[in-house]
């Protein structure tokens, strides 16, 4: 599955080439890296209850990042610990690069996904996105591939099976369209089981990690919607990097 070596940020970009918003990518990178144990939460006290702070995670230096995962990561220096939370994190970026930039400059650049885009697209005054041959290929091996496993997750009656659903995804169960609603109470206690393989039995507030993150939708909601990409793999992206909140 030629899809497997690339970021969920990624898929998620190349699957809605036409809507495709930074902050909302932002997002998948950010969740992805948790995901990875290139990042972990720690529990904090406060007054006001607890809440769960990033750090660098066990992946944290053996793990490669793209150019745009290095944005995130420039914030944990070695003498910084447990200072953001996803959501001040996410601020924190935006203050540095805009959600227009980091999808411009960043996600279309990624040379990753180049051979999946079309001749012409590497022009930033350009607003036209196309998949190439291959590109469309992959695109369309990926939805069958997703669409199969989310109807898997759906109809199955078994919590342990569910869970087994998305340990054989991997971070590709971001991309599951009914992931906010169905999958992320699963994907918590999946990821909070793997912390605790690992031996780290003190982080027991996971919720914290997404509650804290504005809700996001997988990326292929608005795909399943309108029935695909076109044949011609054209599509008008006009979108604005998702300035807003």
């Amino acid at each position: 599955m030629e899809y497997q070596h690339l970021r969920p940020t990624e898929l998620a970009f190349l699957t809605h080439l036409s809507n495709a918003e930074g902050k909302v990518l932002m997002r998948f990178t950010i969740i992805n890296l948790v995901m990875e144990g290139v990042l972990e939460g720690k529990v904090k006290h406060t007054e006001n209850g607890t809440v769960t702070k990033l750090s660098k995670g066990e992946q944290f230096y053996s793990f490669t990042p793209r150019a745009y995962e290095k944005i995130f990561l420039s914030y944990f220096k070695d003498d910084q610990e447990d200072i953001y939370t996803i959501k001040t994190l996410l601020q924190k970026v935006k203050e540095d690069i805009s959600p227009k930039d980091f999808l411009n400059k960043y996600i279309k650049q990624e040379p990753s996904i180049q051979k999946y885009l079309g001749k012409g697209f590497l022009n930033q005054l350009s607003s036209t996105v196309k998949l190439s041959l291959e590109g469309k290929k992959m695109v369309s091996n990926l939805l069958a591939y997703l669409k199969e496993r989310n109807n898997t997750y759906k109809y199955t009656m078994s919590e342990s099976r569910k869970l087994a659903v998305l340990q054989e995804m991997g971070s590709l169960a971001l991309l599951l369209p009914s992931f906010d609603q169905e999958i992320l109470p699963q994907f918590k206690l999946l990821i909070k089981s793997k912390i605790q393989t690992a031996g780290d039995e003190k982080i027991d507030d996971f919720e914290n990690y997404f509650d804290e993150a504005p809700l996001f939708l997988g990326s292929l909601q608005l795909i399943y919607k309108i029935g695909g990409i076109d044949e011609s793999g054209d599509t008008d992206s006009q979108d604005d990097g998702g300035e807003g909140a």
